[in-house]
């Protein structure tokens, strides 16, 4: 009954739209928000048609008809994240797992839609589950700067030490492959994610973008977001020592090129081409204990992910002969399309071997 009535009420409230393309009534949660609009979809629920219970009891019954078919079986655990106890140490073969996305979603926020519906339903059955009135928020390993007095950077701490926290679990627990789901485009919110990992005492072995978003209907049609899933692989990893920041730095440059040259022929663009090219980026960096340019410095995931967006652009601009405003233009097409962006982007963009003034862009 819970799972029923709550198939029903994302498509019984007046924050719905009527999607033209299909003549059915839009999902609440086609994009990561609610947001406010004014000619919102009405439908019957008692009829037979797009938005009905009759056709909220459809799916779910397709769905268990489906699962149930399949050889495999699973044993569900409720268990708490970020615990290193609740399996036994190299017990798990893999985990596959989509984490929050920095700040881009507010996931504790959003769930309150649902959880009021299941305290009124299950509630008296787990009452300790629904004893308080809305979801906790402030322990969600989020970056959302609302729950940290407005700083960004208290925001940021929280969700690297969550984050750390939750991967060192795992790092104990599993003794073989780890699968990340990231699909957040900013620099700041991959290092973060970097960081975590390799202070979990995993690498990243690889990245790939896939085309898993259906985007042509609905909220999410004509819209700038990213249109594939990255997915990160990383497993437990042995370091080997200091690595030298020139021939790691090669190593990057070979690998983002040919990264970028297949997925340019796959027909990815955008934001989706650069972020599947830090995975890679970071399995070079992440095979040492650290990596030291000439000077003894060592070499940041920031100052790396820097690295695998200019060779990203290189390899994009390879050949191309014309002036740098034009450089600039198509480069920043090609990795970010029309989907906007920080000003302190733009300008670190604009030093990847240009002269170009971002202001005189504007």
């Amino acid at each position: 009954m819970p799972l029923f009535i709550d198939r029903i009420a994302p498509k019984q409230d007046s924050f719905v739209i009527w999607d033209v393309t299909r003549e059915t009534v839009s999902n609440l949660f086609g994009k990561q928000a609610i947001q406010m609009i004014f000619d919102y979809a009405e439908s019957n629920p008692f009829c037979n048609s797009s938005g009905s219970a009759l056709n909220a009891l459809d799916w779910i019954v397709r769905y268990i008809e489906g699962e149930s078919s399949s050889e495999f079986y699973s044993i569900c655990q409720n268990s708490s994240s970020g615990d290193k106890f609740q399996f036994e140490p190299k017990s798990i073969d893999s985990v596959v797992t989509d984490p929050p996305y920095y700040d881009a979603i507010v996931y504790a926020d959003l769930s309150d839609f649902f959880y009021v519906w299941l305290k009124r339903t299950l509630g008296d059955i787990y009452p300790i589950n629904f004893a308080i009135p809305q979801t906790p928020k402030t322990e969600e390993c989020t970056a959302l700067k609302h729950w940290h007095k407005e700083s960004p950077n208290a925001a940021k701490e929280h969700f690297e030490k969550k984050l750390l926290q939750i991967f060192d679990a795992i790092e104990v627990q599993t003794k073989d492959l780890v699968s990340i789901m990231f699909a957040h485009q900013s620099t700041e919110a991959w290092t973060t994610l970097c960081n975590s990992i390799l202070k979990a005492k995993m690498n990243i072995t690889g990245s790939w973008a896939l085309d898993s978003e259906y985007t042509n209907t609905g909220l999410k049609a004509n819209k700038a977001f990213l249109s594939s899933s990255v997915t990160v692989s990383a497993r437990p990893s042995s370091k080997i020592g200091l690595g030298d920041y020139k021939e790691v730095k090669k190593s990057i440059e070979k690998t983002v090129a040919k990264e970028v040259d297949e997925l340019y022929r796959l027909g990815f663009r955008g934001a989706d081409l650069l972020t599947a090219c830090f995975g890679q980026a970071v399995s070079e960096f992440g095979k040492f204990e650290k990596v030291e340019k000439a000077d003894g410095s060592e070499v940041s995931v920031a100052e790396l992910l820097e690295m695998a967006r200019e060779s990203a652009f290189n390899a994009l601009l390879k050949g191309f002969d014309g002036d740098d405003f034009t450089k600039f233009y198509i480069g920043w097409l090609q990795l970010y399309g029309f989907a906007e962006s920080d000003f302190d982007d733009a300008a670190k963009f604009s030093r990847v071997g240009l002269s170009v003034n971002v202001s005189e862009l504007c």
